[in-house]
This record gives structure tokens, sequence and C-alpha cells, in this order.
């Protein structure tokens, strides 16, 4: 049975892969593994808000694959995948962490632009929430500085 932790963390590499993608295709493709996501929540125990942890994403274009995502013979990625795909893509080599709780604030930038920083609030994984976040406009691969 997959957990909720996996679940979430393959929703939100098909999101950072949807927010990558340049072409009409390379978009559908990565709908069509958040319709699998969001379809398969209910068999495993959980909410699609569980899942998608209310994260904005193309709603429109996932519910066009809602109807037959259950039927994807496709495997899409594991838990185990996904998890190193999003670490990919945020470096977190010199995060200052301070404190524990149920909720991180965090602080993330660009290194070719150190004077420039996003401050959240997340109640997940930071890694995570940057990467939903990161698209094809960024400058460069966004950098954890504080935790």
């Amino acid at each position: 049975m997959a957990t909720l932790a996996g679940q979430r963390t393959q929703f939100t590499w098909a999101l950072h892969q949807y927010n990558l993608a340049e072409d009409a295709e390379g978009k559908a493709f990565y709908a069509k593994r958040m319709a699998k996501y969001i379809a398969a929540a209910p068999a495993n125990g959980f909410t699609p808000e569980q899942v998608t942890q209310e994260q904005p994403y193309p709603i429109g274009e996932v519910e066009k694959f809602l109807p037959t995502a259950g039927a994807d013979p496709e495997p899409g990625i594991s838990e185990a995948e996904a998890i190193k795909e999003i670490a990919k893509a945020v470096e977190v080599s010199d995060v200052l962490r301070l404190g524990e709780g149920s909720k991180t604030v965090y602080a993330y930038g660009y290194r070719c632009a150190p004077d420039r920083l996003k401050i959240g609030l997340t109640e997940r994984d930071p890694v995570q929430r940057i990467a939903a976040q990161i698209g094809t406009s960024t400058p460069d691969r966004p950098a954890l500085f504080w935790k």
C-alpha cells in the first residue's frame, strides 16, 4: 500500500516536471501523472487534497485525465525515485537549520542573485515546496539557505 508521504512526493515530482516542460506534449504527460496520483488517493485511504496538499497545480489540465487515470498502464515513478529527483532540484549543501516544529520557515534563492531571497512557511518538506514552485523561468538551481 502506498504511503501518504510517498504519494505526495510523487505528485510533487510530477508537478515539478510539468512546470519544467516546455512543450504541450511534455505538459500533458506530467498532467497525466498528476491525475494518476490524485485518482489513486482514495484507494490508498487518502483524499486528493491530502495528496496535492492543496498546492496550486493546473487543475483544468489534470482533470481531463482523471476519468482514465486508473486505467493508465504506465507505472509512473516510484516513491524512492521521486525523492531522489526532487532532491536534485534544490541545492541543500549550505542549509542553516535552526529549531524544530511541525512547520518550517525557509528561505531560498539563487547563487547568481545573492541579494534576493524567497521566504516561506510550510507544514511539509521545504525541498518539496521549493521544487513545486520553480519552473523554467528560474535563473539557476535554487539553493535552500535557511530552515
